[in-house]
């Protein structure tokens, strides 16, 4: 805390080429061979390891924070009544009462015309929803009829959310994502 140098954040800090053949598909088997950059702040010069180097840059007195937070399969696939796919994405599972839906669940929302209040969608295992509101902005209010803890149909019929970076090849067998994807760290679930 008796550091007195001064951190200057800027925006164009955060911009980057990214090439796509380095944007990883899938995650690696063995986690601790994921990549690690390592900045040497002293000398600004970057360096490349791998996770399990991280016992390397540890000293004694530094803090690792760790997240502990489990991906919720919270994406759900469904049909409107005319036919038009709908695909959800349930931003509050445990009803966070700060995002403002005073019936139902806030979902983003992604389908090929705009669903109006009362819609009803068709999701796999006779699930039905309900738009409680209109879509603003990519996000609407949607409840879930019958359902007695959405914890549970999420469990059943929900998916992980994947980045829109990660493309799926349909001609090669699907990974367990709920597996592939969750952090070894993962105990809370909400993330």
């Amino acid at each position: 805390m008796g550091d007195d140098r001064t951190l200057t954040y800027r925006l164009e800090d955060y911009s980057y080429q990214l090439p796509p053949e380095l944007i990883a598909q899938e995650p690696l088997q063995v986690r601790d061979s994921s990549r690690l950059l390592v900045l040497d702040r002293s000398s600004s010069r970057i360096e490349h390891y791998r996770f399990r180097d991280l016992i390397r840059f540890l000293r004694k007195g530094d803090m690792l924070v760790v997240n502990d937070t489990r991906v919720v399969p919270a994406r759900l696939l469904g049909r409107k009544e005319t036919g038009g796919t709908v695909e959800l994405l349930i931003l509050d599972p445990y009803k966070d009462p700060g995002l403002g839906c005073k019936e139902g669940y806030q979902c983003l929302v992604k389908t090929s015309k705009r669903p109006r209040p009362g819609t009803r969608i068709e999701l796999p295992n006779s699930v039905s929803a309900v738009f409680a509101s209109p879509v603003v902005n990519g996000t609407a209010c949607v409840r879930f009829d019958g359902v007695q803890s959405l914890e549970a149909v999420l469990a059943e019929i929900g998916q992980v959310p994947l980045p829109p970076y990660i493309e799926r090849d349909s001609g090669r067998p699907p990974l367990d994502d709920a597996t592939a994807y969750q952090t070894i760290y993962g105990l809370k679930p909400g993330a």
